[in-house]
């Protein structure tokens, strides 16, 4: 069985998106994957939580989160390599009071 392990992670970086005006690339201390994040919703240093490729998240947080359309499976909720603008977003990034405030897991 795989694990998935959800890190907060801080960001490294963030480059202009090559293609969008709206969007940046971000990349995440010691990992080599980018991520697609809105323009100025992110800045060097910030504390992120790192959801990695093929981990699951629960149906009503990625609802909150607005990405379930990014997800893919039955009922796409799992986190899968995006294109957005033609460039490749790895993972999912959001900030740690996004899913404390909005969701708590049920106890079991």
């Amino acid at each position: 069985m795989s694990a998935f392990t959800v890190e907060l992670r801080r960001i490294a970086r963030i480059d202009p998106h090559p293609n969008a005006d709206r969007l940046d690339v971000a990349r995440l201390e010691g990992l080599a994957w980018e991520f697609v994040v809105p323009k100025g919703g992110f800045q060097p240093g910030d504390a992120v939580l790192y959801f990695p490729i093929d981990s699951v998240l629960p149906p009503e947080l990625a609802d909150r989160l607005g990405v379930r359309t990014y997800l893919v499976g039955k009922e796409k909720t799992r986190v899968k390599t995006a294109r957005l603008r033609g460039f490749p977003s790895q993972g999912l990034v959001v900030r740690p009071g996004q899913v404390r405030a909005e969701w708590t897991p049920e106890p079991g």
